[in-house]
């Protein structure tokens, strides 16, 4: 399962700047990691957890702005098609997983 957050906020003056760096931040300190600019991911090991972490990440919405959470599996995210300089390249993998015993 991926989480994706998809965001457009303001950043016409110095608090709509801090706003946007403030989440900007709170994602990076979930796990998130940005795919494009203002569209970031994270794998999530359930739906469960990622409903979780996209409440989570509703808790700290900037007061103005457009943001939208998106759950994929893993699945329809591998799909994806990728170009860089016109390149087709690899969606990115989901991380390896640790077997405790």
């Amino acid at each position: 399962m991926r989480l994706l957050v998809f965001f457009d906020l303001p950043v016409g003056n110095s608090r709509q700047k801090r706003n946007y760096d403030r989440f900007r931040k709170k994602l990076l300190a979930k796990g998130l990691t940005a795919m494009q600019f203002s569209v970031y991911q994270r794998y999530c090991r359930s739906r469960a957890f990622a409903e979780s972490l996209a409440t989570q990440l509703q808790e700290h919405l900037p007061p103005e702005g457009k943001v939208r959470f998106l759950l994929l599996p893993e699945q329809t995210f591998s799909q994806m098609k990728v170009f860089e300089d016109q390149e087709p390249v690899s969606p990115e993998e989901p991380p390896e997983t640790f077997i405790l015993f």
